[in-house]
């Protein structure tokens, strides 16, 4: 009789294998698998049958067998990935809600009768292997993306925030937040959240600039650990808010209010794999919503996809490359802009969608926003943009980045110290002559 549950699966499947080899993974040992072509006459009360139809569960402590109770179908999966943790909600389903065996088990029957279509269709939505998603390494390099998005949001101000709300700026914070004051009194307190209520002259103004930009300097170079590094987000969440609610018009655009949204979801990073899923969403509506708005303003030249024949010249500021873009002909612009309505309405599904597909998605909105970034100036928007995309990748996608870059060089360096060295031939030629 096994010491823990042994689950027996037909060794010839293909199907069988990957997902095996997934719930080893994720059970850590408390379960054992084996092949039944390897097992399965040491189990004869199991008829052989049975194993090519589907995965066998020996549970141990049972008198009547040598392998103890045997569990078959779905039921057999739920016990097994019991054993993982967060995954004991599937059996408890399966028991108490009535719809769900009879249901997971018609769906077992179904994949059990077709496995070549469906190791081929696991094949294309997961890929050869299903590993556990971890995302230490992501988390990582998108906190230090942000830190160097704050450090450029904190330092810009620093050197040009007495200008628009200081005492003698454009608009002066000091009567800004009296006219809040005398308008809502002690609920201005509440609606217009800032540190500034406690001091509002220009050196404290540009004080907290400097604060957060160094801040952000220590976020980047990771000085701080597990709650400390918490409270340092935090700490930069609330500097930024502070001044994004004095800064009046000067920080009401969308890039500030990203920012700030982003910054509160990053205080939370580590807790769950849940606020991964948060950043997904968060990526999801700014695509998203980028493209429906465009489409539901009723502007003709969203429709008829002409908007790019004249945005390179009309937007704020356009860099060189701008103008080299917008003397490409109207074919090429109309193209362009069927296919960036197509990346912000149709793609943002993608982000939800299985491992490659996720991927796949991630490298079109990496590229849209690289091309807006190239064409024109709109502060860390499209940087804040493409750091968000981090999240569509996991911590083995990043490794697989990082071991290829590594081969690149190895093979660039390899090539630059087999290259013949001019030097060498002006050498030979001078002695010739």
């Amino acid at each position: 009789m096994p010491e823990e549950p042994l689950l027996i699966f037909d060794g010839h499947c293909g199907f069988c294998r990957i997902w095996i080899e997934y719930w080893k993974t994720i059970t850590g040992g408390r379960v054992a698998y084996a092949a039944s072509q390897e097992v399965g006459s040491l189990y004869p009360q199991i008829p052989a049958k049975n194993f090519s139809e589907s995965v066998q569960l020996l549970m141990p402590g049972s008198k009547e067998t040598a392998g103890g109770e045997v569990l078959s179908g779905a039921r057999a999966v739920f016990v097994t990935l019991r054993h993982a943790p967060g995954m004991k909600w599937p059996l408890w389903a399966y028991d108490r809600v009535p719809v769900v065996a009879p249901l997971t088990e018609a769906a077992y029957r179904l994949i059990a009768g077709h496995r070549t279509f469906f190791y081929h269709l696991t094949r294309l939505t997961f890929g050869k292997r299903i590993l556990p998603l971890k995302f230490a390494k992501v988390e990582w390099l998108f906190l230090r993306l942000l830190a160097a998005i704050y450090l450029i949001a904190f330092a810009s101000l620093a050197v040009q925030i007495t200008g628009l709300i200081g005492a003698h700026g454009i608009l002066p914070l000091g009567g800004y937040l009296a006219a809040v004051s005398k308008t809502l009194g002690m609920r201005g307190y509440w609606t217009m959240p800032t540190i500034f209520w406690l001091a509002h002259g220009d050196w404290f103004i540009t004080a907290v600039c400097l604060a957060g930009a160094a801040l952000a300097i220590a976020l980047l170079a990771g000085i701080l650990k597990g709650p400390w590094e918490r409270l340092l987000l935090a700490c930069l969440y609330v500097l930024y808010l502070s001044l994004d609610t004095a800064g009046q018009d000067f920080l009401s655009f969308q890039w500030d209010s990203l920012l700030l949204e982003t910054g509160f979801l990053a205080i939370f990073l580590g807790n769950s794999k849940f606020v991964v899923l948060l950043f997904r969403w968060l990526l999801f509506r700014l695509m998203f919503l980028s493209g429906m708005v465009k489409l539901t303003s009723h502007d003709p030249v969203w429709r008829d996809w002409t908007a790019l024949a004249f945005h390179y010249m009309t937007q704020p500021l356009p860099t060189p490359l701008a103008w080299y873009m917008y003397q490409l002909p109207l074919a090429f612009q109309r193209f362009s802009t069927a296919f960036t309505l197509f990346i912000e309405i149709a793609i943002p599904f993608l982000f939800f969608a299985f491992r490659p597909w996720r991927f796949v998605g991630a490298f079109l909105a990496l590229f849209l926003q690289l091309l807006i970034f190239l064409t024109g100036n709109y502060t860390f928007f499209n940087l804040l943009t493409m750091s968000l995309c981090v999240f569509l990748f996991d911590d083995r996608a990043l490794e697989c980045f990082r071991l290829r870059a590594r081969e690149s060089s190895t093979k660039m360096a390899a090539v630059a110290a087999v290259a013949p060295n001019p030097q060498a031939y002006r050498g030979i030629g001078s002695r010739a002559r």
